[in-house]
């Protein structure tokens, strides 16, 4: 018997230690596939970002400009708004998707996390819909920390939306603001680097269903969703946690079926810094009166590039690509005070464009624009300076600061 006995339990280990193999081999081909479906997306958001980006310059332009010379006609007014709403979503969104694959460099700045939250009040609610209360409660001693405004407001807005979507009888939705100083406790717990003596925390809190522990575990993981095709993606807390830890920052969450589920975002105060003001949309739009050739193989960006340009008043000149450019710059005599150009055009691109009538043209200033947000490399030159660079989408006011600052800046 107790031969038998040890042969049953022999039997029984090696089964066991064969379905543990293989639940780990399952695991980790499930891992491989994640990983391959968000190189995929990489590819993908790289792939398309210069041409989307320049069908977006011209909607988002054109419908500036419609806009503006819509006078008092209040419905094509509306019309307009609706297009350049719209048009800033696909770019924001855009600009998310390749800061998720990596693809999009951040420009780190001081953020407010109360105004953040302020910003997003209205959205929310018509978000949320009317049977869902929103309350906000804002830290009284508010700081800054180190991030990306748009990328907070995404945060918000994917912890919201599916805050909505586990309230589907309606309920509360809390956003707080924090300022905390860390214990060890905290330190330990959360995982919170010890250097940071003050942290900003930013608390959603709903009272939803709730997730059950096998949710939990596969909470932050790309495309895992708990929603039907039609609802979810799965990206929206991958984005979330990918937001955070880029931030240098931490989340924790606490939940359980039928008692809500809070969300705790921890971000390092970042001291001394000064958030940086919203651009006063009602300020002047700077002029001028200078030369600027426009070089941009995209008929439509073109187009209204050249037209923004002329109706600030700059004498324009365009081209369709780098050598017709300088075929134009070789018959005519004028000055050339300006060079605006794509970097990215076949045979030619617009840094070696800049470097070749630079040597013809002593003080040429340089700007250039590009829908390829990865690919800063290109913007070295043979002088070994760097031009600035202004990304598409971009809007009338903010091509017409980066031209003014272009001319303005002093080498």
């Amino acid at each position: 018997m107790p031969f038998l006995l040890r042969i049953m339990m022999d039997v029984f280990s090696r089964s066991t230690r064969r379905h543990e193999a293989q639940e780990e081999l399952r695991h980790s081909e499930d891992k491989l596939r994640q990983l391959e479906k968000m190189e995929a997306l990489g590819r993908l958001a790289g792939g398309i970002a210069h041409d989307f980006n320049n069908l977006l310059t011209s909607i988002l332009g054109f419908s500036q400009l419609l806009l503006a010379e819509s006078g008092s006609n209040d419905r094509i007014k509306n019309d307009a708004k609706e297009i350049v709403r719209a048009a800033e979503r696909a770019a924001d969104l855009t600009k998310r998707l390749l800061s998720f694959s990596r693809k999009q460099p951040l420009d780190l700045t001081a953020v407010s996390l109360n105004s953040v939250v302020v910003r997003m009040d209205k959205l929310l609610r018509h978000t949320l819909g009317t049977d869902i209360e929103l309350v906000t409660i804002l830290d009284e001693t508010p700081g800054t920390v180190r991030g990306d405004t748009g990328l907070f407001e995404q945060v918000i807005m994917n912890l919201g939306i599916n805050a909505r979507d586990a309230m589907v009888s309606g309920g509360k939705l809390t956003i707080e603001t924090r300022t905390i100083n860390c214990s060890d406790d905290l330190w330990l717990s959360v995982g919170l680097n010890a250097s940071h003596e003050e942290y900003l925390l930013l608390i959603v809190r709903d009272t939803g269903c709730g997730m059950s522990a096998h949710v939990q575990q596969h909470l932050f993981e790309p495309f895992f969703t708990t929603k039907t095709k039609d609802m979810g993606t799965g990206l929206g807390l991958s984005m979330v946690y990918r937001t955070v830890q880029q931030f240098d920052g931490r989340i924790d969450f606490n939940s359980s079926p039928g008692q809500g589920t809070e969300f705790l975002l921890y971000f390092p105060k970042a001291p001394g810094l000064v958030s940086s003001a919203p651009v006063d949309v009602r300020s002047p739009v700077p002029t001028g009166n200078e030369h600027v050739l426009v070089v941009e193989d995209e008929p439509a960006v073109r187009n209204l590039t050249v037209r923004i340009l002329g109706g600030l008043g700059y004498q324009v000149s365009e081209a369709t690509n780098g050598a017709e450019a300088l075929e134009h710059c070789e018959h005519r005599t004028e000055p050339l005070d300006l060079l605006l150009s794509d970097i990215v055009m076949p045979r030619l691109n617009g840094r070696e464009l800049a470097d070749r009538l630079r040597q013809a043209r002593q003080g040429l200033k340089v700007l250039l624009m590009t829908g390829f947000t990865h690919q800063i490399n290109i913007q070295k030159g043979e002088s070994g300076d760097v031009p600035p660079v202004i990304y598409k989408p971009f809007t009338r006011e903010s091509l017409a600061v980066a031209v003014r600052d272009a001319l303005d800046d002093k080498e």
